[in-house]
């Protein structure tokens, strides 16, 4: 590994995880949005909007993911669904392998 032009040296066993540093706190970050629309018409009408929300955060010592879905659909203008969830974790890196993780929503 090199810092600052510093070459530097880890026995193997002393890694924990390996992540690319960042300058901006933002970089740590990756997100992905997905939307969906269904819309059937003929003996029944169907329409159906999904919408869902994922982010992860990862630092060397760390990582957060945080997830949100909603979804919403009507046959013949009567509610079928009407969901919406929100899902998260926090895990601390104890070792290459092991990964403690203190909340979980």
């Amino acid at each position: 590994m090199t810092n600052d032009g510093e070459e530097m040296a880890f026995p193997i066993t002393d890694v924990v995880s390996i992540y690319r540093g960042a300058e901006k706190d933002s970089d740590h970050w990756t997100t992905e949005i997905f939307f969906g629309l269904d819309i059937s018409k003929g003996n029944t009408d169907e329409f159906s909007l999904l919408g869902e929300v994922e982010a992860e955060r990862n630092t060397v010592g760390s990582r957060t993911k945080l997830k949100a879905k909603h979804e919403n659909s009507k046959t013949n203008d009567k509610t079928t669904a009407n969901n919406s969830s929100f899902d998260g974790s926090y895990d601390i890196y104890l070792s290459n392998r092991l990964f403690f993780r203190p909340l979980k929503l």
